[in-house]
């Protein structure tokens, strides 16, 4: 979600657990950058190629250069939908059958995990206003909350207060994955079981009306 500090908390989290930090607003297509640019909210068929390319960006970052293993990677995605974040789970629509329960396993060989940032809407908008320079417009926020499928209850799904303090919200992230056996590395090269096992994490967020 915009304005929940998913980028600032990522870096900050990436640096914490020592693995590289992928901002996905970064990723998108000119057509999509436009698009908001222009005060129009993004559709599925916008959205879907943008995650492909941000799982795809995660997956390599995941490839821990010259060492031959996997490692972890933090993503600051607005991962909206259920199906947005099979996307980023590396699974497939068809791979979802109908009428199964929304609690998907890992997709490939890569867990992941999200970091689901939950805070007043108000607070959001605030932040959205004081930002200077951005192709997400305030006032497209209203169409994200709408959009929004509450992650909870899925596998793999943390909550982050977004009314704490940075420092508090990070330790509330490591603190989560540390119940997965997910470790700060010890080098930014380092070895897949120095952080279990390769880990890519997304932060997105909520909202309490």
């Amino acid at each position: 979600m915009s304005g929940c500090g998913k980028s600032t908390v990522g870096q900050l989290l990436a640096e914490a657990l020592n693995v590289p930090f992928i901002d996905a607003d970064d990723l998108h297509p000119k057509a999509n950058v436009d698009k908001m640019s222009n005060g129009e909210p993004l559709n599925d068929d916008d959205r879907k190629p943008w995650l492909d390319i941000v799982r795809a960006a995660a997956v390599k970052a995941c490839r821990a250069e010259g060492s031959g293993h996997e490692t972890g990677v933090v993503v600051g995605c607005s991962a909206l939908k259920l199906s947005y974040r099979n996307l980023l789970r590396g699974i497939v629509e068809s791979e979802v059958e109908e009428g199964e329960d929304n609690t998907p396993p890992h997709g490939g060989h890569l867990r992941t995990f999200f970091g689901f940032i939950d805070g007043p809407k108000e607070v959001l908008f605030e932040r959205m206003h004081a930002r200077k320079n951005h192709f997400m417009k305030a006032k497209m926020l209203e169409s994200q909350l709408a959009t929004l499928e509450d992650p909870r209850g899925e596998e793999g799904v943390f909550e982050i207060r977004l009314v704490d303090a940075m420092d508090d919200q990070v330790r509330t992230a490591l603190e989560a994955l540390a119940e997965h056996d997910v470790r700060p590395a010890r080098s930014a090269h380092p070895a897949r079981e120095e952080v279990g096992q390769g880990v890519p994490v997304t932060l997105g967020s909520d909202k309490k009306v």
